[in-house]
């Protein structure tokens, strides 16, 4: 959360002697109120994310969702294309999400969304409720999928579907303003009227004596340097 309230988690982590991570990006996200009903969050779209839905709307997609692992599986093919086009280094494989949906039970499976055009997916997400909160875990557009405006039809399809599972709560999942421009528009555009950005609290430490905290500084540099390693030799390959 933001504000006083991380001031209060602060104070009681110092209170038991953790180190707040002073060196550590600060990660915000936005978070939708889902309470009113679609009527009332569909006016609350900011006017040009509404325009783009009802472009969308205009396609003649087909819409699906499911949770078997054909859904899964078209949704990868979009995903490689995103990044092929991106051109990003990425350090989530998608893939293990079959892994993870098929020993998930029931209540806890995660929903997949798909737009398609000519029967081959253009545009998807991935998303999930646990409690009152739904989150947005992936999403991703084909090259074809741009000009479909899709995107938006699955982010609302997603936010229709959490309302109907009684989330009052939806966590776009991170912004980015200045490394995601794009995505931080897009995100903050869709929550609009309805949405607030919150900070998560960050990483504390704790350590039993000096050296163990000496060791894992340094463990956490290399894997720093290391990370900026693999991202710089992506973008030279």
């Amino acid at each position: 959360v933001s504000g006083d309230a991380n001031g209060a988690v602060h104070a009681i982590l110092e209170e038991e002697r953790y180190a707040h991570q002073a060196t550590a990006k600060p990660e915000t996200t936005i978070l939708m109120d889902l309470r009113p009903n679609l009527d009332e969050l569909y006016r609350g779209l900011h006017h040009k994310w509404r325009y783009h839905l009802n472009k969308a709307r205009k396609q003649n997609l087909e819409l699906i969702e499911g949770e078997d692992e054909q859904c899964f599986l078209d949704f990868e093919q979009i995903y490689d294309e995103m990044v092929d086009r991106k051109q990003f280094v990425d350090f989530i494989d998608v893939r293990q999400l079959k892994k993870i949906q098929k020993r998930l039970p029931p209540a806890q499976k995660m929903r997949a969304f798909l737009c398609k055009v000519d029967g081959k997916a253009c545009a998807g997400g991935i998303c999930s409720d646990l409690g009152d909160t739904a989150i947005y875990l992936f999403g991703a557009t084909s090259n074809r999928g741009i000009k479909t405006y899709g995107s938006y039809l699955v982010h609302w399809s997603m936010l229709a579907w959490a309302k109907a599972r009684g989330c009052t709560s939806y966590d776009l999942n991170g912004i980015d303003r200045t490394r995601n421009a794009g995505g931080y528009q897009f995100k903050h555009q869709m929550a609009a009227s309805h949405g607030r950005e919150v900070s998560f609290v960050g990483p504390y430490d704790a350590y039993p004596n000096a050296v163990i905290k000496t060791l894992v500084a340094a463990g956490d540099s290399i894997r720093r340097q290391a990370r900026r390693g693999r991202q710089a030799l992506a973008r030279l390959g």
